[in-house]
């Protein structure tokens, strides 16, 4: 398991986790829902991407609806579409 970037911004950078430690064969379950996402409900990709976009640039989101710390020691984040 590995950490993989997934977008680089002036406050954060946002990492997914990868479930493969061999890049040539990734498993990360969050660049491949934002994939099929982007297919099956552009509409909600396009607000998710927003959401992570807006939290790398402008950092920590504190609407709730958005975005929640889920662990303050490893800084994660749970970001929400709604």
């Amino acid at each position: 398991m590995r950490l993989q970037l997934f977008t680089n911004g002036s406050r954060f950078d946002l990492y997914a986790i990868n479930l493969n430690d061999n890049p040539e064969h990734p498993n990360c379950p969050v660049i491949e829902f934002l994939e099929e996402l982007a297919t099956s409900n552009p509409k909600s990709h396009k607000s998710i991407v927003k959401v992570l976009q807006r939290h790398a640039v402008d950092g920590p989101i504190l609407n709730t609806q958005k975005s929640r710390l889920i662990d303050k020691q490893a800084r994660i984040y749970e970001f929400k579409n709604q």
